[in-house]
């Protein structure tokens, strides 16, 4: 009959991975906040606009969020050690924490290769944000109807990943905040990419 098509393969893989987490919520806070932007999604083909829209980002919308006093730089290896210890979070522990939330950067897949080398290097020094190469969006009034809780845009990420078209980020954390979804409190924000969070 031939191998299955990629994509059931992914969500098989997926499906696996949920069920070796779910047997233990390894995630310690009691919530996961996911933040999404998008950026140039369906307007690959409009350098112009693409190239001023980076420019408001790097210089406004990223420092906002970097700028938050809930933003911790997050070292999965410290992560791991913590967790490893058994170290519960107090003010001593906290930089070991799972991040209070995670940018997730949507962008066209057929963004120019200049464009998105601009993009993921702004972003990749910091594990808790994700490029992805996706026009696909999840909410309330969007045509995809769902998001973190129901399990759509966490799956749409992995099979992303699966694919290729996820530029940067930490997939292990991702995975686990995936998993955490049904047994954590669940805050989304949308963030537009010339746009910027309030901080003092």
């Amino acid at each position: 009959d031939g191998p299955a098509p990629a994509r059931w393969r992914d969500e098989a893989t997926i499906a696996l991975t949920e069920r070796e987490l779910q047997e233990e919520v390894d995630w310690n806070l009691p919530f996961v906040h996911i933040i999404t932007t998008r950026f140039m999604q369906n307007q690959a083909n409009l350098l112009d606009l693409a190239r001023a829209r980076l420019v408001l980002f790097e210089q406004f919308c990223l420092p906002t969020v970097i700028g938050q006093s809930a933003f911790a730089r997050y070292s999965p290896e410290q992560n791991s050690s913590a967790s490893n210890a058994g170290e519960k979070m107090t003010e001593e522990t906290e930089p070991t924490a799972d991040p209070r939330f995670l940018w997730i950067i949507k962008t066209d897949p057929d963004l120019p290769p200049d464009i998105l080398s601009r993009l993921v290097s702004q972003v990749s020094p910091y594990p808790q944000f994700y490029v992805v190469g996706s026009n696909v969006n999840f909410g309330v009034g969007i045509k995809k109807n769902g998001g973190w809780r129901g399990g759509q845009a966490g799956k749409d990420l992995l099979i992303a990943h699966n694919e290729g078209r996820l530029h940067c980020g930490d997939v292990a954390l991702l995975r686990r905040a995936h998993a955490a979804r049904n047994e954590r409190i669940i805050l989304e924000t949308r963030l537009d990419a010339d746009d910027g969070l309030n901080f003092f």
